[in-house]
């Protein structure tokens, strides 16, 4: 007999940011963290909605240490330097530093279930001196070039190392760049792999010590909203957040597919399947439920 679900997860939406909003939220969720906390930023979009000053207040309120690991940029895996640059040219060097997880290198995470990563994924080593993670994404409200985004692939792609950046791309064949560059793999394979490997983080910390915050690009800023959003006033400001990664993504999708008037062509449609397809895996690993409850701010 299939178990029964009492209650659905709930996925919190506040549209103007308000530092009174924010500590609302934190306390609607009800985590309560001990040891050390990581705030998991999302530059992977060139760091357009997740500000410095958003971020750090973000941390603040939970003592927490902002991390990420070294990311792409123009086909190549920044190094740690490069890292710093790039964190130097968006600001967090005025709020702090921001610990680089992958600095000394990676960790293995086992995979509870065997699939298209062996039952292994490769974190950066710093992750394991956390007890506790917040993960900041960005989610983008048009389906284009540009990485849709969000908890899902944060948990994955985000934290992994370099070499597991690669493993994860290339569902499981690789952690060499350079063969990664010529291989190509199904992208449901692909997608299955970031499902996986999000689901070994899980586990390593448990649920009861991660919290999911998304960031969305289509709900303009309230302009009056003090220090804790985007000082540049652009578009982007929609949060959504959750203890579930699969049901707070799966709002962000569910909002900015709706919301967005843009006619899309075959490409669009078929990555709309293809965020489709790994919310439909995440929820199948039992990674969450795409079945929420939202509740505005």
């Amino acid at each position: 007999m299939d178990s029964v679900r009492i209650k659905k997860p709930k996925v919190y939406y506040i549209k103007n940011l308000t530092n009174s909003k924010i500590s609302r939220l934190f306390e609607l969720m009800g985590r309560e963290f001990l040891g050390n906390t990581g705030v998991k930023i999302d530059i992977s979009n060139g760091g357009e909605l997740w500000t410095a000053d958003l971020v750090y207040s973000i941390a603040d309120k939970l003592c927490g240490t902002c991390v990420d690991t070294c990311i792409e940029r123009e086909g190549a895996i920044l190094s740690v330097d490069g890292m710093a640059q790039e964190f130097n040219r968006l600001g967090f060097v005025n709020f702090g530093g921001v610990d680089i997880l992958d600095k000394d290198g990676e960790s293995l995470l086992e995979i509870s279930k065997s699939g298209n990563l062996k039952g292994e994924t490769f974190v950066g080593a710093g992750l394991l001196d956390y007890d506790n993670l917040v993960v900041l994404s960005e989610v983008y409200g048009e389906v284009t070039n540009k990485n849709y985004g969000g908890a899902i692939n944060n948990l994955s792609i985000g934290l992994a190392s370099k070499g597991g950046k690669m493993w994860i791309n290339s569902a499981g064949f690789t952690k060499d760049y350079d063969v990664v560059i010529d291989h190509n793999d199904k992208i449901e394979n692909v997608l299955m792999s970031r499902a996986e490997a999000a689901k070994a983080v899980v586990d390593h910390f448990t649920r009861a010590k991660l919290m999911y915050i998304n960031i969305t690009e289509d709900v303009a800023i309230d302009g009056d909203c003090g220090n804790i959003c985007d000082k540049r006033n652009v578009t982007g400001c929609g949060v959504y957040a959750s203890l579930d990664p699969v049901a707070v993504d799966q709002a962000c999708f569910d909002a900015t597919t709706r919301k967005s008037r843009i006619k899309r062509n075959a490409y669009q449609q078929q990555r709309e399947k293809d965020i489709e397809f790994l919310l439909e895996s995440a929820e199948s690993m039992a990674l969450g439920e795409r079945d929420y409850e939202l509740v505005e701010i």
